[in-house]
């Protein structure tokens, strides 16, 4: 599967996420912060990390 197709839906998962826990106010963790990040930057590590 090409790489776009499964960043795409991840992007938008994520930045729901963001606009869900800002409307509640809150803060992500730092792991989650530093997960969401590597996630979007690509830098391959993550996605073991997560599984």
């Amino acid at each position: 599967m090409a790489r776009s197709a499964i960043t795409c839906p991840m992007a938008s998962r994520i930045s729901r996420i963001q606009q869900i826990n800002q409307a509640l106010d809150c803060s992500l963790e730092m792991k989650t912060r530093q997960l969401i990040n590597e996630l979007l930057n690509g830098s391959g590590t993550a996605v073991g990390k997560a599984l």
